[in-house]
């Protein structure tokens, strides 16, 4: 119970909508937020990023004043750190106990807790219960616990069964399957013009957030003079709509391609919001169930989303927090080769990588394929050293948060845990990206050679890294066929696969 001499601190990527904490928020009551500037500087983040952290956390201080709260509010060109801030909090108030919910990062949540060791004695710090997820927490651990590997799949399908989440009046899945992947996969082809996302303009509290960002942040990547996000909940909620409304019934078929310029595609852009707060996964899920129910959209496209709201998002950060914190320097394969210059600024002849690095340099943003099967898929086959994939990671998109990216990118992306969340490594050569995107079409190199100068170096750096790392993928029985592949190959193409590669990757800087 909170009492009238307490506060309640709000973080960032916090912000309460569809929370218990929100139900606190009454006239007369004591709210702190603090834009901690030292947090800032961990990671090179996007500067897109950080104006939408930053934005969104001062709306919300506005609308929190306009419903009589009192909100001790620390900018982060004043504000160096959480200490700082909440001792000159404790100097004003004098509160007996501060209230947060339970951070959703690791970092956070250690931070905290030095907080309390370093403030004991002058005020309480109370961390409560995260309910800006779905999942129960503390039971997705027990499940968790002792296990070498976890299944989306089966997470899945228990959080469908649990909120009755289209499942039809026999507790089957609504059409008969659990997931339409089979259906929505479909390739590039002409022609494809989806609707581009609503832009909102930058009103005066963002354009003074993009001012200071850019003068205290020169050297992150990013230009504030791109930033069209939502920044409140009214905003927020019509990007929402507007997914439903325009491009939610095409999202499954076309989640996995990638066109030249189209950054967006159909997908819906909810991720940044979810991860802060702007909207509640709960919210989401009933919104889009309700149009596949309106008849709005296909019931795979319905399901797409589900599966990658109360499937994905959720299980990734059980995940996250079931690893930490040895997820963090998790290295399977033991790359060590360092991050290629090009990652920073786009400038590469291989037009696939060109593409998605460009586009996320200008809107923090690249889809899941485009993540998985471009940049990860890279940064597999080439041997980079894990910590400085997560590094890009962190530093490029602005849904990157702690939780987010660690199992993402060593889980998913490079398989640097080693299997504890994918099946195997997602890897491929250049005929995917081919087949999924329009890329190979304006590229340097071509996706049709295997060897020689004009070869696509996907293809040569897919084989090579089977060949290299083959007593690793050994046990995998899914890795089986592409190693029983590798064995046809005679010594002389492997000697030649192999002289290919490391040429290639002698040449990265």
């Amino acid at each position: 119970m909170q009492g009238d001499d307490d506060t309640t601190w709000i973080l960032g990527n916090q912000l309460p909508h569809g929370s218990t904490m929100a139900d606190r928020m009454r006239p007369g009551s004591r709210v702190l937020m603090i834009e901690a500037s030292d947090r800032a500087r961990r990671y090179p983040y996007h500067k897109l990023k950080l104006v939408l952290l930053y934005s969104a956390m001062r709306h919300h201080a506005r609308v929190l004043e306009s419903k009589g709260c009192q909100v001790d509010y620390y900018p982060f060109t004043s504000t160096d750190s959480f200490l700082t801030a909440i001792r000159e909090h404790v100097r004003r108030f004098n509160p007996v106990t501060i209230h947060l919910q339970q951070p959703s990062e690791y970092p956070a949540m250690m931070h905290v807790k030095q907080l309390q060791r370093v403030l004991e004695g002058q005020v309480s710090i109370l961390m409560e219960p995260n309910d800006l997820f779905l999942v129960d927490l503390p039971d997705f651990l027990a499940r968790a616990k002792g296990k070498a590997r976890l299944i989306m799949e089966a997470h899945y399908r228990r959080m469908r069964k649990k909120h009755g989440i289209l499942m039809d009046a026999a507790g089957a899945p609504e059409g008969g399957k659990w997931n339409y992947d089979q259906e929505n996969r479909l390739g590039y082809a002409s022609g494809i013009s989806p609707p581009d996302p609503p832009r909102f303009e930058p009103d005066t509290i963002t354009r003074e957030v993009m001012a200071e960002v850019d003068a205290t942040f020169p050297t992150h990547p990013g230009n504030v003079e791109n930033f069209a996000y939502p920044v409140t909940r009214e905003d927020a909620i019509h990007q929402l709509e507007d997914f439903i409304e325009h491009r939610l019934d095409l999202f499954g078929p076309y989640e996995d391609t990638m066109v030249a310029g189209q950054p967006f595609m159909y997908h819906s852009v909810l991720a940044p919001l979810l991860n802060i707060g702007l909207l509640h996964p709960r919210e989401v899920v009933e919104r889009v169930v309700n149009a596949r129910a309106d008849g709005k959209c296909r019931l795979q496209s319905t399901e797409a989303m589900v599966r990658q709201v109360i499937g994905w998002r959720e299980f990734i950060r059980g995940a996250y927090w079931a690893r930490m914190p040895s997820y963090r320097k998790c290295n399977h394969f033991e790359f060590h080769r360092a991050l290629p210059s090009f990652f920073w600024d786009g400038n590469t002849t291989m037009n696939c990588l060109h593409e998605v690095i460009t586009q996320v340099l200008l809107t923090g943003f690249a889809h899941h394929i485009q993540r998985l099967m471009v940049v990860a898929n890279f940064c597999t086959l080439a041997g980079i050293e894990p910590r400085e994939v997560l590094r890009w990671f962190m530093a490029s998109f602005i849904d990157a948060y702690d939780w987010v990216m660690i199992p993402n990118v060593h889980g998913m992306g490079i398989h640097a845990d080693g299997g504890f969340i994918a099946t195997k490594p997602y890897i491929s050569s250049g005929a995917y990206i081919k087949k999924m995107s329009n890329y190979c079409k304006e590229c340097a190199f071509n996706v049709e050679e295997r060897l020689g100068n004009k070869a696509c170096p996907f293809n040569y750096l897919f084989w090579h890294f089977l060949h290299a790392n083959q007593d690793k993928l050994r046990g995998n029985p899914r890795n089986s066929l592409l190693l029983a592949q590798l064995k046809k190959k005679s010594l002389a193409e492997l000697a030649s696969i192999n002289e290919a590669a490391m040429k290639f990757l002698s040449s990265l800087a």
